[in-house]
């Protein structure tokens, strides 16, 4: 993930996300989207730990924390 603009190429294709919410929808149907920094850190909260598993990083706050 990364959340500065950038050109990049998919699927044979070169494109250019410039601002925030530009996208590339694929053939697969996915999507690449630019976001921002907090939301790429509030997707990480949510997503990288299962739901009874302890999240021992906070991305939005960039802490580590013990058990």
């Amino acid at each position: 993930m990364i959340n500065h603009r950038t050109a990049i190429i998919v699927d044979g294709k070169s494109y250019s996300l410039k601002k925030v919410s530009d996208e590339i929808r694929r053939k697969d149907g996915s999507i690449i989207i630019l976001l921002t920094t907090k939301e790429i850190q509030e997707i990480a909260n949510k997503t990288f730990y299962g739901d009874e598993q302890f999240c021992h990083i906070d991305f939005l706050t960039l802490t580590i924390t013990e058990e």
